[in-house]
């Protein structure tokens, strides 16, 4: 389990997209969560949400990850950290940079650590 702090929480991934993203993120920076379903919806049972520690590391892994998904890829992200009301959600693409969304998330009351 991750320390409390702030996070990026991903729309749903599949499992091939989970292992691609371990790849690009530091040891213990995520944990993903099974995408509960509804009942008598049917969905791939090895989808999860992402909760990644939010670090510059874990950005600049984040964008990497996007670049190798190719043209037209994007994510949606939810960023929350303790003594921020709520979260909001943006979008990353392939073409994302990682100064750029820490400028983002800092314009939100998200300060990102280093590591």
């Amino acid at each position: 389990m991750m320390t409390p702090g702030a996070t990026l929480s991903t729309s749903a991934l599949s499992r091939a997209e989970q292992a691609e993203l371990l790849e690009h993120l530091p040891g213990g920076a995520v944990e993903f969560r099974a995408v509960p379903l509804a009942g008598g919806e049917l969905g791939e049972p090895v989808t999860a949400i992402a909760i990644i520690a939010l670090s510059m590391v874990a950005i600049t892994g984040m964008c990497t990850w996007l670049t190798t998904k190719g043209r037209g890829f994007s994510i949606t992200l939810k960023a929350s950290a303790p003594g921020v009301s709520g979260e909001f959600a943006f979008t990353m693409t392939e073409q994302s940079k990682p100064e750029v969304v820490r400028a983002e998330l800092a314009g939100k009351g998200i300060p990102v650590p280093q590591k």
